[in-house]
Order: C-alpha cells, then structure tokens, then sequence
C-alpha cells in the first residue's frame, strides 16, 4: 500500500495489520494493491493527480482523502467537484467513506475507457 501526503493519525486510524506493508512515498518499480492520496485542494489534485494515477496497475485500487465538509480544514474539494484532472484521464469517483471528523475518501475507478 501507498500512502502520500497523509496525517500521522491517519495510520494509527487505518489500524492496519501487522503483514501490510505500507509505503510513505514512492518506490521505484514498486507495485501497489493500494493507493492513499491526501490532498487538501484541488490544485493539489491537479498537481499531484497525474503522478498518482501513472503508478496504478490495472488491479491497484485508488482513494483520494479530502477534507470533508463540517471538519476544521478548509477546501474547494466536495465529493462531486474538484477532480476533473481524474475524471478526464479516465477516472470516476464510485464510493465514499468518512474517516474522522476531518477527513473523508473517495473510491476512484477506471471508466471502460479509461
């Protein structure tokens, strides 16, 4: 698993097991089952969106984290608007899940001509 950008709580919230590996930046040649993107705004997801999507294998899931609406960090991101550099490389968002009170995370998968 990937995560990029992460708060420290979110691994003691992720609670993974003790065999998941977890990367906290890129390796080269690594593959990933998992990829975590925190972004706080969309110029983030502009910015860093294209790297992330050119590490994904055609199994890897994606999860972009985003400030939530109601937490105390501040965005231009909601979960229908701010990821048009996703969408239009072939990306859609298909489910959400809070993670604390801040946070929450969008499930991305490839559309059939993405």
């Amino acid at each position: 698993m990937l995560v990029l950008n992460a708060p420290e709580r979110y691994l003691r919230l992720l609670d993974p097991p003790p065999d998941l590996h977890i990367d906290l930046g890129v390796i080269e040649g690594a593959v990933y089952d998992d990829v975590h993107l925190f972004t706080l705004d969309k110029g983030t997801v502009d910015r860093e969106g294209p790297a992330v999507l050119d590490l994904m294998g055609p199994t890897t899931r994606l999860w972009v984290c985003f400030p939530q609406r109601g937490g105390t960090i501040i965005t231009d991101l909601a979960a229908d608007k701010g990821w048009d550099t996703l969408v239009d490389a072939g990306w859609r968002p298909t489910a959400q899940e809070p993670i604390d009170s801040d946070w929450a995370a969008l499930r991305f998968t490839r559309t059939a001509t993405g």
